[in-house]
């Protein structure tokens, strides 16, 4: 249920950073600036080359009012 997603042992309480090869499952805490940056940035780069080569799925999300607006500043 949703609620699980704010109160969950399970849930991630800070971005991740992919910190070795993809697939090792190595990863490190990073903070929400700079994740936003990060994300701002590729995204970006994406739609100033051809922005139909973005897309985004959010899956079954719980909160599709943040994950809309969040998908519409791109």
């Amino acid at each position: 249920s949703g609620i699980m997603q704010h109160y969950s042992p399970a849930r991630l309480k800070k971005p991740l950073l992919r910190s070795g090869p993809r697939g090792s499952g190595e990863f490190r805490e990073i903070e929400w600036e700079e994740a936003f940056s990060i994300a701002t940035e590729r995204l970006s780069a994406i739609h100033r080359t051809d922005p139909r080569k973005l897309a985004f799925f959010t899956g079954r999300d719980q909160s599709q009012s943040l994950t809309g607006w969040w998908a519409s500043q791109f």
